[in-house]
């Protein structure tokens, strides 16, 4: 990633960090806001690299929102060509289906039982390309009378950084939004007939299972706040004691005073790597998952090959389909990236 790069994504989060601020009513409210907002960011940047930076589709951007709440993929109906996006246009675009499904997830057709989105893509005779989201089955919608920092991303995003165009429309039936993504950013072309698969199954395991299975664990990270943002989700999943260690010769030195039933290893360590704990762990048969920033595939040598990997940011879906696949061995692992060792 270049430094150009670098300093568009800061810039875009410290507009995030004094947007969501300025409506905020307290500190809580504003992490919150600022983790809603981040996370899909990330998930985006994955996305990116994980394609080399190529066009990636539209379908994958929704997919991986749509992820996040967990089993509601059959809720998703796409109809129309995939969208193959640019680089740039992928960032403001996460931003506005992160917005769009979250609104869906509060309010909207995803909040009861039966509520449904459809999107449906189309091109012009020129190549701009329109993009519909229709809600149906969800509650009765009408025009909000504040407008937070959502709603201006939903108006002026997609407009402002891609020249392009977004209309809200608010039926009794349910929410619409209409997109038009011009040529120079989007392009249509002919969906895979098996693209539509499902994005959750559903979690195999039992709660009891997985709450056992994170009982006690140890947690091998170097920087802070993603080690105290995985340490609290462990903790919702049913851990009882989780101990943190930033380097191998730490983590190595509480393995041989303490018992665990799971590890999750940070793959990069600054100059090291967490291969040393890995193979500790393993010879003595404590379960455990590799986490990783990167957005590439993965390869830890075919010793490694059936250890669950997640790709960071950590969310609750990820960590779960992982720790599903200790759980059970045939269930899915959860996708993964590829760095280098």
């Amino acid at each position: 990633m270049d430094n150009h790069r670098v300093r568009n994504i800061l810039g875009l989060v410290r507009g995030l960090i004094s947007q969501s601020a300025a409506t905020a009513i307290d500190i809580r409210a504003l992490v919150e806001s600022l983790d809603h907002r981040i996370r899909p960011l990330a998930r985006a940047q994955d996305l990116l690299t994980s394609s080399d930076w190529t066009p990636p589709p539209l379908h994958s951007l929704l997919s991986a929102e749509i992820e996040t709440y967990g089993k509601v993929e059959d809720r998703l109906i796409l109809i129309g060509s995939e969208v193959m996006l640019q680089p740039r246009a992928f960032t403001p675009m996460a931003l506005v289906v992160h917005e769009l499904v979250t609104n869906a997830r509060k309010y909207g057709a995803l909040s009861v039982p039966g509520g449904q989105i459809t999107v449906t893509t189309s091109s012009d005779e020129i190549g701009n390309v329109s993009v519909t989201w229709v809600e149906t089955g969800g509650p009765a919608v009408t025009a909000p009378i504040r407008k937070g920092f959502g709603t201006t991303v939903l108006a002026q995003v997609i407009p402002f950084e891609l020249n392009g165009t977004s209309t809200p429309r608010y039926h009794t039936l349910g929410y619409c939004f209409d997109i038009i993504l011009p040529a120079a950013v989007a392009q249509c072309v002919e969906r895979p007939a098996d693209v539509q698969q499902p994005l959750d199954e559903g979690i195999a395991a039992s709660p009891a299972d997985i709450k056992r299975l994170v009982s006690r664990c140890l947690l091998v990270e170097d920087n802070l706040f993603i080690a105290v943002d995985a340490e609290d989700l462990l903790r919702s999943l049913g851990a009882e004691s989780v101990v943190i260690a930033n380097s191998v010769t730490g983590a190595l030195t509480i393995l041989s005073t303490q018992a665990f039933s799971f590890a999750l290893l940070d793959v990069s360590l600054g100059p090291e790597n967490s291969l040393p704990i890995a193979r500790y762990v393993k010879a003595h048969s404590i379960p455990f998952a590799f986490g990783t920033g990167y957005g590439e595939d993965l390869t830890m040598g075919d010793a490694l090959a059936d250890v669950p990997i997640i790709t960071k940011p950590y969310h609750r879906v990820s960590m779960l389909k992982a720790l599903e696949k200790l759980i059970v061995p045939n269930a899915v692992a959860p996708e993964h990236g590829r760095c280098s060792m």
